[in-house]
């Protein structure tokens, strides 16, 4: 992890060096849409950060997983729009990673999933397939209530070789269609180191 963090701090110091020779030399360094979209680094999953929302400190994404799944991870969130997307890595060792496929991990999690959220009135709507970044994914959607608010939520499964990817997303019932938008763009816009 802390390898990583070291990359990534190399890596902004070397972009934001590079921006300013090319600025001085009257170029722009980024394209529209790089200047828009930050990225949070999972791993090697780089999940795409819009406009408008914010990523969590270790503590907060500390107290947001309530299955403890993954050796790492973060969490972005918009607070105006009531959208939190969090996501997590776990490495899969030997007969896991062989027997297990993509579509039976993300039927695991979603036992897990419904055992965890009884309590909230759990309902699951439908198992569908995903795209992130180039990789397909499963993922599971389903609804629950948080505080007397009818919330939606969609838990979606990469795997890659024996590198599992977790990553879930909450919204609120009542802004599910415009939350839906915002995900399916986080999602295209995310990419695989």
């Amino acid at each position: 992890m802390e390898k990583i963090v070291k990359l990534r701090i190399f890596s902004a110091i070397f972009r934001t060096i590079r921006a300013i020779i090319m600025m001085e030399k009257g170029k722009q360094f980024l394209s529209e849409k790089e200047i828009k979209i930050n990225m949070l680094t999972i791993n090697l999953l780089n999940l795409a950060v819009p406009e408008g929302f914010d990523v969590l400190t270790a503590e907060e994404v500390k107290n947001l997983n309530p299955l403890k799944e993954g050796d790492g991870g973060g969490a972005i969130r918009n607070s105006e729009k009531h959208i939190l997307v969090s996501a997590a890595w776990k490495k899969h060792g030997g007969l896991v990673s062989l027997l297990v496929s993509q579509d039976e991990g993300i039927e695991a999690l979603e036992k897990q999933l419904a055992k965890a959220l009884k309590p909230y009135g759990y309902v699951r709507d439908e198992f569908k397939k995903e795209t992130v970044g180039t990789k397909e994914a499963d993922a599971v959607v389903y609804h629950y209530e948080a505080q007397s608010v009818p919330m939606c939520a969609e838990s979606i499964m990469v795997k890659d070789g024996g590198i599992y990817y977790y990553i879930h997303c909450y919204y609120r019932s009542a802004l599910a269609e415009e939350s839906r938008k915002v995900l399916e763009e986080i999602f295209k816009d995310s990419s695989w180191a």
